[in-house]
Formats: structure tokens, C-alpha cells, sequence
């Protein structure tokens, strides 16, 4: 999803969060913080930022971020999300946490969440509503957040979410890693093992996005196939593969262990799918 039609979600968010809030109720809270307020800091190990716009409208959006690789530098204090300017234009307040750990975060980004929605409330007042807004793993975040916590909150946007099943996710990844793995074996050889192997220790995003350009480059009919398989455009292909490989590794190390078996699974839409799976490794 381009940052364009990110933005104009946003937009007729805004324009409906808008229209259920009277004037009367809107003109009450324009007074009620000025000038603007900045809170940052780390609550249970995870950075937060909470900003207040001059002319408060009483209302909050809590931002709930997408994957964050691990080891990724991290600013201090915590940052603003790129969608901030869009809520605060419209005198919300925005809170947001960056989790207590990076990578695939979903029960952290959960309780963190949470956490900072809490401590605006004890530091800044109830807000007369409060909105979930999530990105990516973010929209996730938001979905489970809403169904555990609904009592906190009068609704909820999901941005190109992951909202599926945890075993569901983890299939569609794997499904890639072993697509790539048997239509595209010049991978393996560049990376030292392939995508699906267990045991193969992972790889850097970029070493994976290189190598499958490469090779997609190579072999045209195979990242037109992969392209529509995936139903994306050709040009992200090495970019959609290396972040999978991302997070289907960090669920692996999360869940101890291989988190998929695909020893009965048949694959399909791939082009001949006998040779496809008679080349699919098993988990």
C-alpha cells in the first residue's frame, strides 16, 4: 500500500471520527490543554510518545506500529509514526508504543499498547473517545486489542493488517520460502542453504532481497509466476520474500521450533504444480 492511499484512509477516518463528535462537544475541549504537550519516556522496558495538540479535541488515537527488525537502531525519545501529523492536524491526541522487543511483537505490541493507552489516562485525563489506528503487524495488534479490550475503546482501523490466525501466517510465509526455494534454487547457492531449511541460520533482509533480485532477473517467467502467485507487483517480489524470510525466522525462534508442518500439504499455483512439489521441501 503506497503512503498516498495510507494517507487518504487515514483522511476518511478522520472525516468520520469527526462527524461523531458534536460541535458543541468539539468546541468544549478546544480549550482544554494549550499549548502543546510532548510526553515521552519507557514504561516496562518500552519507549512511548504521547503528543497533545493545542486546542485538544478530547479525543485519542492510539498508534499501533508494523514489524520492526531486530537490532534496528532505536531514537530516543521513541519517534513519531508517520501518520502523527494526519490525527494531530485534527487536534487528537496521539499515543504510541514502540514495544519492549522488536521483531514479530504481537504479545508484547498487545500489552504495550495497552500500557501507554493506561498511562495516558492517569497522566493526561480520559478521553471522551479512543481510537486504535494499526499498520501492517500493527493492524493486528489493533484487531486483538480491540477484541481483549473493547471496553477501552469506541473503535479500530487496520492498515493492511496481519489479522489472521497465527498458524495461517505462519503457512503464507513458509509458502513463500519454499516457492523461492524451489523455482529459484540460484538463491540458495548465493545465501548457503535455502529459505525453508530449519536449520539454515538467518539471513539479513538486504542479503535476501539481493540474492532473489538476482535471480529473479534471470528469470522472468519465474517472477511473473511468483508475482502473481503472491499478487503483487513484479518489482516488490525480493522485497515481500526478504521480509517474510524476516518474520517466518522470528516466529521460528519464538516458538521454539519449526511453527508449520507442510509434509501433507499439496501446493498449488505455482505453474506445473507436480514439479513444483515434488522440488517443495518438507518441514
Amino acid at each position: 500500500m503506497s503512503a498516498v492511499t495510507v494517507l487518504r484512509l487515514l483522511e476518511a477516518l478522520l472525516l468520520a471520527l469527526l462527524f461523531t463528535t458534536s460541535p458543541a462537544l468539539a468546541q468544549a475541549a478546544s480549550t482544554a490543554i494549550s499549548p502543546p504537550v510532548e510526553d515521552t519516556g519507557v514504561i516496562e522496558n518500552a519507549p512511548y510518545r504521547i503528543d497533545i495538540p493545542a486546542g485538544w479535541n478530547g479525543e485519542l488515537v492510539v498508534i499501533a506500529h508494523g514489524f520492526e527488525p531486530i537490532g534496528v537502531p532505536r531514537a530516543s525519545p521513541w519517534p513519531a509514526n508517520d501518520a502523527t501529523p494526519v490525527f494531530l492536524s485534527a487536534r487528537y491526541a496521539v499515543a504510541q508504543s514502540g514495544y519492549r522487543s522488536q521483531g514479530w511483537a504481537v504479545r508484547d505490541g498487545i500489552m504495550d499498547t495497552e500500557a501507554v493507552r493506561a498511562h495516558f489516562v492517569a497522566r493526561h485525563g480520559l478521553p471522551k473517545r479512543t481510537w486504535l489506528v494499526g499498520f501492517s503487524m500493527g493492524g493486528g495488534i489493533a484487531v486483538a486489542s480491540l477484541e481483549q479490550r473493547s471496553a477501552h475503546y469506541d473503535g479500530a482501523l487496520s492498515l493492511c493488517g496481519a489479522n489472521v490466525p497465527g498458524p495461517t501466517l505462519a503457512d503464507d510465509l513458509f509458502t513463500t520460502l519454499v516457492a523461492v526455494d524451489a523455482l529459484l534454487p540460484a538463491v540458495a547457492k548465493t545465501l548457503g542453504g535455502r529459505l525453508s531449511d530449519p536449520g539454515v541460520p538467518a539471513r539479513g533482509q538486504m542479503d535476501v532481497m539481493a540474492a532473489v533480485a538476482s535471480a529473479l532477473e534471470a528469470a522472468p517467467d519465474i517472477a511473473s509466476r511468483l508475482a502473481g502467485r503472491m499478487e503483487v507487483p513484479r518489482a516488490a517480489v525480493p522485497g515481500i520474500v526478504s521480509l517474510h524470510a524476516l518474520v517466518f525466522r522470528d516466529l521460528q525462534q519464538r516458538a521454539g521450533g519449526m511453527p508449520v508442518d507442510n509434509r501433507q500439504t499439496r501446493y498449488t499455483g505455482f505453474g506445473d504444480d507436480g514439479a513444483f512439489n515434488a522440488a517443495a521441501s518438507p518441514a
